[in-house]
């Protein structure tokens, strides 16, 4: 009978709702010594289809990962080489030119256990290093052991530096597996001989293939889309020879940027994010030659509004860094729909972190009182994050609709390092406008300090200076940020605390619901745990409710069902009319079952 009137009441509830510099180094190294005496190797693969190993007559000399007798090998292990990038790069590629191919390779496959004794960057780059000899030694060889690598979980650090080498794209096919070590292997032969390159990647497997066509296609250098379309045409994928042509002009510079973007527009994808940053690079360089008035041409264009708009806002930011002055008038000029001028704002935003008093002085002298406040805004929210100390002394200064927001941020930005100081700086601000500051800054502080020092957190927050008027709030916001990292303590203590009884805290649900809605999303065991602390009213209500949507949309309905027939009587029709749109949308029939 009881699961009778449960779905009536479902049924009538939805009737209602339902509606390349190293490469250089390790040639330029290797140049003047006798390539006669380097002897043939031949890569064998072992039976168990495991590493590639290099046999040369030194076969039983086998040296250990930095020789004793190596000075170089020794500088490798200074920690000072972790913040110095081009000693760091100097040395790895020092000490590697003067290895053997037999030593590169067993260094190489040590590499992978070296984490202890060097440092991350050293140890990124002395494998990058060591692969780009062996492809000058043995390509082959390099090529069978990035095989090996790219398909095992690999310690390699260059897979990961490597990869943000590479210019190209493996694939426009997002299922394809993206293999650095293949790339910059092809890379690299390419760059010496292109043709065994192509040759040798027609034999592997696609996704290998279309990495060794990335590779290949990265290592071109100001050739004609004719070149790119005709090497991947061979491989089989003309497509990405388009996109990899596109892709490398992302940072090139270009004698003539004009004639440039007038190619590019017919090419560049207007779905694809990263070739739009092709446009806008090509769009500042023809800036820098031809002045602001690039704009005009731009916007006269049949581009796609949204692409204009990035082009448009780099040229400007370009501009702001030669004459702001200038790139604010001319902004002004550009239409615009409201007070959201998106080209006085990217102008505003650039020119804040610079000199934000100027821009601050620019925005106050626009007519318009909407887009005037906008912008002060814009440029306070950008001078907050840069100097907050001076945004909170000189916050007076700042019209009372901005003043708050400043005053947030620059709290906001000073807990990002010292949240104690912040918050105490919070305590001595004013309620602000409406007493919205009495919520803004507990938010503004709370995220970094429960990040940074939980405990040191809870005990300012129920132990420390804060009024018993303004603890509510700074309660609030320290469960609301606990939740994440201890959601059973978040829960505990949310059920310790009063309910308010007056002010705005009094309209918002208790804080045990707010923290329970959010367990319920994260962790439905624990969530169905703590149901029963839920007290009885419309805390327990809405608590039951949630669960039940989760249920639904794991597809239990069996389980929201019964969840519901758990309630006394007198709440069952309020727990069904909530959960009623969520069962609708997910699982219609199940109603009728």
């Amino acid at each position: 009978m009881k699961r009778a009137i449960a779905i009536s009441l479902i049924l009538l509830s939805s009737g209602i709702v339902v509606g390349g510099g190293g490469t250089y180094l390790i040639h330029l190294s290797i140049s003047g010594k006798d390539a006669s005496n380097l002897s043939l190797t031949e890569v064998e693969r072992t039976s168990t289809g495991g590493s590639p190993t290099v046999n040369n007559a030194n076969d039983d000399a086998q040296e250990q990962m930095f020789p004793s007798d190596s000075q170089s090998s020794h500088v490798l292990t200074d920690p000072s080489l972790q913040n110095n990038t081009f000693r760091s790069k100097l040395e790895v590629y020092t000490y590697v030119s003067g290895l053997s191919e037999q030593q590169v390779f067993d260094e190489l496959q040590r590499s992978v256990n070296l984490s202890n004794e060097v440092s991350r960057r050293v140890l990124g780059e002395l494998q990058i290093a060591l692969l780009e000899r062996l492809v000058f030694f043995n390509p082959v060889a390099a090529k069978e052991f990035a095989l090996v690598q790219d398909n095992l979980d690999s310690k390699l650090l260059a897979l990961d530096s490597w990869s943000s080498l590479q210019n190209s794209s493996p694939s426009t096919d997002s299922e394809i597996d993206v293999m650095p070590l293949i790339q910059g292997v092809f890379k690299e032969w390419a760059l010496s001989d292109l043709d065994a390159a192509i040759d040798n990647a027609k034999s592997l497997k696609e996704d290998a293939g279309t990495n060794a066509l990335a590779g290949i296609l990265a290592s071109l250098s100001g050739d004609s889309l004719a070149t790119y379309r005709t090497i991947a045409k061979q491989l089989g994928h003309e497509k990405q020879g388009l996109d990899s042509y596109v892709m490398s002009y992302r940072s090139m510079k270009v004698d003539d940027p004009k004639d440039i973007w007038e190619d590019m527009i017919n090419l560049v994808d207007p779905d694809n994010f990263e070739q739009r940053q092709v446009l806008t690079n090509i769009a500042v360089q023809w800036y820098e030659q031809d002045g602001i008035g690039v704009i005009e041409e731009i916007n006269a264009g049949s581009l796609d509004s949204s692409i204009k708009s990035a082009a448009v806002d780099a040229v400007l930011s370009a501009a702001v860094r030669v004459n702001p002055e200038e790139a604010f008038r001319y902004a002004q000029t550009i239409p615009s729909d409201g007070y959201y001028s998106g080209p006085l704002r990217e102008v505003i935003r650039s020119w804040a972190s610079t000199d934000p008093q100027a821009a601050y002085d620019a925005a106050t002298s626009i007519d318009e009182s909407g887009q005037r406040e906008y912008l002060q805004g814009t440029v306070v929210t950008v001078w907050a994050s840069n100097d907050p100390y001076y945004v909170l002394e000189n916050s007076d200064g700042f019209p009372i609709q901005i003043r708050d927001e400043g005053i947030a941020n620059a709290i906001e930005k000073i807990a990002q390092s010292s949240p104690q100081e912040a918050a105490e700086l919070a305590l001595e601000q004013g309620d602000g406008f409406m007493g919205a500051l009495n919520f803004m800054l507990p938010t503004s502080v709370m995220p970094n300090w429960v990040r940074q020092d939980v405990e040191g957190a809870e005990d300012w927050v129920f132990n420390g200076p804060v009024s018993e008027e303004k603890r509510d709030n700074w309660v609030r916001a320290f469960v609301s940020n606990l939740v994440e990292s201890d959601p059973r303590r978040a829960f505990e203590l949310a059920l310790e605390q009063p309910k308010a009884e007056g002010g705005f805290a009094a309209w918002l649900p208790p804080l045990e619901v707010q923290v329970f809605d959010r367990i319920v999303y994260t962790d439905l065991d624990l969530a169905i745990e703590l149901l029963p602390k839920i007290p009885e009213g419309e805390s327990r209500s809405g608590a039951y409710s949630s669960v039940g949507d989760q249920y639904l949309n794991q597809g239990n309905s069996d389980k929201a069902m019964n969840l519901g027939l758990q309630l006394p009587e007198d709440e069952q029709a309020n727990y069904f009319q909530s959960i009623a749109y969520t069962w609708s949308s997910v699982d219609p029939a199940g109603i009728l079952d």
